[in-house]
């Protein structure tokens, strides 16, 4: 397939939660909108904290969007004349989204702009957010302010029993920590 005269941008938003990601991307859509691109919004299935099809910050802000179950959906839900692609808690979505992402930009000359993690609550890395971050035009590390000592935060901190990395939440399961203030937590 030929490359398209166009090839998109890809935007990363990335850091802790609380940190403002979702807040970054649902800006950067309404500046696409104001300026009459045609645009979609996507967000993972798995993410039903506030609403089912609305993306929502935790102050509150949202935006109208689709929820899609994996990368492959996704993209079949595509309209070829879409300019601009804004996927939010791209953590939760299968490592065929870079790939997803990838065409889209390449052959369909479309900008995607993505928000997720940095780290997982153990603190480590999410290796799929780092790899777009990687490949990205853009990308901007965003920190939350520590509930504990007011510094940049290091790690969303889960203080509830969780099995593996993912549990959905928002400020009923995690706060922001810095890099002390988390290893005081996770050293006792």
């Amino acid at each position: 397939m030929p490359l398209a005269i166009r090839i998109g941008t890809l935007d990363v938003e990335w850091g802790s939660m609380f940190s403002g990601k979702s807040d970054a991307l649902i800006t950067a859509v309404k500046r696409a909108m104001i300026a009459n691109k045609r645009v979609q919004v996507f967000k993972p299935r798995l993410d039903d904290r506030y609403s089912d099809d609305t993306i929502v910050t935790h102050d509150g802000r949202e935006i109208d969007c689709i929820v899609a179950e994996n990368s492959y959906d996704l993209m079949n839900r595509i309209n070829l004349d879409t300019q601009v692609v804004a996927i939010d808690e791209i953590q939760f979505f299968d490592e065929h989204i870079i790939e997803v992402i990838n065409s889209l930009r390449r052959y369909g000359g479309m900008d995607v702009i993505v928000a997720g993690l940095d780290m997982w609550a153990n603190g480590e890395p999410v290796e799929l957010t780092a790899k777009l971050a990687a490949i990205a035009h853009r990308a901007t590390k965003h920190h939350a302010v520590c509930v504990e000592t007011g510094e940049d935060a290091y790690v969303s901190y889960c203080f509830v029993e969780k099995d593996g990395d993912v549990l959905v939440g928002g400020n009923d399961k995690y706060i922001a920590l810095s890099e002390k203030a988390y290893l005081q937590r996770v050293r006792k």
